[in-house]
Order: C-alpha cells, then structure tokens, then sequence
C-alpha cells in the first residue's frame, strides 16, 4: 500500500469520525472531551508504533553491518590465501605443447 493512499484514509476517517463526534446529540464540553480523548489515545498508538518500527529499523541495520563484517573480513581471508601453484604455467612447457599440436 502506498503511503499517500494510507494518509488519505487515515484522513477520510479522521474527518467522517469528527463529523459524526460533532454532529452527535451531546453537549460540546463532552464531545469536545471525547474527541480529545480519542485524540490522545490514537496519538499513543502511533508513537508506539513509531518505536516499534524504529526498533525494527534498528535490528535490521544491525544485522546488515554484521553480514557486510562477514563479508568483509571473508573477502580479506581470501586475499590473503596464496594463488593455487596448480595455474602456475612454465612457459617452456607451454611452448613443447604448442608444437606437438597438429595444424591444419
């Protein structure tokens, strides 16, 4: 879901509920109480799930920079290894088989 379309239908709900709130059969010192009520409690969750997310964030960073050390210090080991000796050509032999190849 994309997050203007989350902002609008958080919005389009925030405006039809206070338009409900307002417009229902109670004194304004109480609807004005609710309404603040609510206010506050949903400001609750978000902050809530502001942290929760940040957490998430948080651990997910930490795990990447543990997988990038690994990487890193995976690509030092292989580095420092010596060549493998078995690709190590003599020239002369190279040139002894050239000329035992049939040409065409």
């Amino acid at each position: 879901m994309r997050i203007d379309t989350l902002i609008t239908a958080l919005a389009a709900f925030a405006g039809g509920y206070a338009a409900g709130t307002l417009l229902a059969p109670s004194r304004g010192e109480e609807t004005r109480k609710a309404i603040g009520e609510k206010v506050r409690a949903q400001t609750r969750w978000m902050e809530d799930r502001i942290h929760q997310l940040e957490a998430q964030v948080e651990a997910m960073k930490a795990s990447l920079d543990q997988k990038l050390e690994a990487l890193a210090a995976e690509e030092t080991t292989d580095a420092d290894q010596p060549a493998d000796e078995s690709w190590d050509v003599d020239p002369s032999s190279v040139e002894r088989d050239l000329a035992r190849m049939p040409r065409k």
